[in-house]
Formats: C-alpha cells, sequence, structure tokens
C-alpha cells in the first residue's frame, strides 16, 4: 500500500478558480471561394473551395491538467496538436 500524504475530509476545497491554466495560443486562418454558374434561366450550380487552417500553422492542443504519480504523467505538457490543414470541395445544383 502506498503512504498517506494528506487526509482529505468533505470540507477541503480546491483554492484555484475556473480556468486557472492557460495552455498555448491558436493561430489559424480560413478561406473560402465561391463561384456561382448559370447553365439555362431554370439551371445553375455553385462551385465552393475551402480550405482551413490556410497556413498549416502548428497549433498545440492544451496542457494536461490531471495530476498522476505516474512517471508517464501527462500533467503540464502539451501531448497532442490540432488538425492541420484541411481542404474541402464542394458543387451544388439549384433547378
Amino acid at each position: 500500500m502506498g503512504r498517506v500524504v494528506a487526509q482529505i475530509t468533505d470540507r477541503m476545497y480546491n483554492e484555484l478558480g475556473y480556468a486557472y491554466s492557460y495552455g498555448p495560443g491558436l493561430w489559424r486562418y480560413d478561406m473560402a471561394l465561391m463561384k456561382n454558374i448559370r447553365i439555362f434561366e431554370a439551371l445553375g450550380g455553385q462551385f465552393r473551395a475551402e480550405r482551413f487552417n490556410l497556413f498549416n500553422h502548428n497549433n498545440p492542443s492544451n496542457i494536461g491538467t490531471t495530476y498522476s504519480t505516474s512517471p508517464t504523467s501527462a500533467f503540464g505538457r502539451v501531448t497532442d496538436t490540432r488538425d492541420g490543414r484541411t481542404v474541402q470541395l464542394a458543387l451544388k445544383l439549384n433547378f
């Protein structure tokens, strides 16, 4: 069995407030281009090209906030990144 460092009671409260830790910032630009196409008077379409995270900037996720005594604990470390560049193409037909 492990050693007890402090005994937790019902009257103990966390002294840290909401959002006490701040993670790395987010730097992301999105872009969308759209072209309306008229084929006939009653038939048309729209082409869309969308890019998310246009410059493919590395955006780390938030820091780990769960404390553990394990040597593989992620407390205070960034272990993941957010999505990279994504391209989406769409074609819509209006009649």
